[in-house]
């Protein structure tokens, strides 16, 4: 979305394929910062191993406090009550 364009993008299944498989996609530019930029490399990994998962990706330190700072306490508990992070102490509210 930062690009504005798909990260993998083909004139062909084949060289869309061969793009993904290589990891090889424009990298966002230094307009956007530096958090953020690393946030989309560790998404891109090439490796599904080296991925964050949900929580990591909640934890990350572009993404946790701009949920603190858009729900309340109750908004908070009740959006997530009942998703992944169900039984899962993602962020310590008391921050």
């Amino acid at each position: 979305m930062c690009c504005l364009t798909p990260p993998f993008n083909g004139n062909n299944i084949h060289m869309l394929a061969m793009q993904i498989v290589r990891g090889q996609y424009t990298p966002v530019t230094d307009v956007f910062s530096y958090e953020l930029r690393g946030l989309i490399k560790k998404l891109i990994q090439q490796d599904p191993n080296k991925r964050p998962n949900i929580n990591m990706i909640l934890k990350d330190k572009l993404i946790a406090p701009r949920i603190r700072n858009f729900l309340s306490n109750n908004d908070f508990k009740d959006e997530f009550a009942h998703t992944v992070l169900h039984k899962h102490n993602i962020f310590d509210r008391a921050q």
